[in-house]
Formats: structure tokens, C-alpha cells, sequence
């Protein structure tokens, strides 16, 4: 289901004036890593979540004049990310797991806007933690969220029991959590989790 139509954009007031093509193409640089992490929760590809990026700056781009400001467009960006997520799902007939209507609803209400944080230093945080992180917690990382593997299909990979694999992930989240709060708390960047 598409929320919005080519000629959903035909009807917008002419007489405002929106935002000018490098502007949307910036701002939606800016909001890239966060758009594509969006995506990447629902088709848990990192191939198709850049596809299905892309398809959205193409749509932006194409109708930059309708969007007002910045929060317009990132509202917007996100409900198109959804649903050519869902969209490219369907037609590649994928068989990931899809979150369901209602989650992804429950997502992006919680989903931060722009004015409510800039992700840039918590994700400067998180990649230094990463670094400092053993091969062993980076593989476990890599197989389960780049590879969209479950906990069993990691623990079969790694020759390990799942309840290990699960407890190291348990293990890895609250040090991560702990390792990034500290580096913003350090750097004065506000963090909450």
C-alpha cells in the first residue's frame, strides 16, 4: 500500500514556496544513516535498505517543492522509507521477517525528529565502542544484525549453544549501552536509553 501517489503532489498550494532540490538532497544526506538503519529494520538487507534509499531520494528530490521545512520532509521520508520497504518486500518475495503494521506504526511515533536529537555523536560513540569490542563480540554482532541471522543459525555458525549466543548478545548490549552512555557523558552529549 502506498500512502502517496505522483499525483498526490499535484494538489499541494503553489503559491509556497518549498524547499529548493540541494536543500531536500543535504538534508536527506544528513538524515542517511538514520533513514537507512529505518529501512534496514524492515527488510533486512543492507543491499535492499540502500535500494529502497535511494528510491526515496529519487521521489523527494523529484517533489521538493511540496515539502515545507525540514520536519515535513523527514516525516515524510520515513512513511515512503516504510512503505517501499514493505513494497520491495513484497515483489522480491523476500523471506524476512517483516515487522507488522501496528510496530511499524509504534515506530515511528518514537522515532526521533530532528529537532529532538542529532544522532551524530551517539553513532561516533557506538562505532568507537565497536572498535574496542573483541572479533569474537564483532562477529557475533555482524552474523546477527548485518547478516539478519537468528540467535540459533549464530550459534550453529560459531559451533556454540544458542543460550551462549544470547547471553553474549545480552552481554554485548548492556556494554555497549554503557560504553556509549560514558563517551557522550564525557563529550556533553545528551544520551537517555
Amino acid at each position: 500500500m502506498q500512502i502517496f501517489e505522483d499525483s498526490d503532489f499535484d494538489d499541494e498550494d503553489e503559491s509556497e514556496e518549498g524547499l529548493d532540490q540541494d536543500v531536500v538532497a543535504r538534508l536527506l544526506l544528513q538524515q542517511r544513516m538514520e533513514l537507512t538503519a529505518y529501512i534496514h529494520s524492515i527488510v533486512r538487507n543492507s543491499h535492499m535498505a540502500d535500494d529502497v534509499f535511494q528510491d526515496v531520494c529519487v521521489k523527494a528530490i523529484k517533489h521538493h517543492e511540496s515539502f515545507k521545512d525540514s520536519v515535513h520532509l523527514a516525516k515524510w521520508a520515513r512513511r515512503v522509507a516504510r512503505n517501499r520497504s514493505i513494497d520491495s518486500l513484497r515483489r522480491k518475495e523476500n523471506q524476512a521477517l517483516v515487522l507488522n503494521e501496528e510496530v511499524l506504526e509504534l515506530l515511528e511515533h518514537d522515532w526521533p525528529t530532528e529537532e529532538e536529537n542529532d544522532p551524530t555523536e551517539s553513532i561516533t560513540a557506538l562505532r568507537a565502542c565497536m572498535n574496542k569490542m573483541t572479533p569474537y563480540s564483532r562477529e557475533i554482532l555482524r552474523l546477527r544484525y548485518m547478516e539478519g541471522l537468528p540467535g540459533t543459525e549464530v550459534a550453529d555458525t560459531l559451533n556454540r549453544k544458542v543460550d551462549t549466543i544470547y547471553k553474549a548478545l545480552t552481554r554485548i548490549h548492556i556494554g555497549l549501552r554503557d560504553c556509549v552512555k560514558r563517551r557522550l557523558k564525557t563529550a556533553g552529549g545528551d544520551f537517555a536509553v
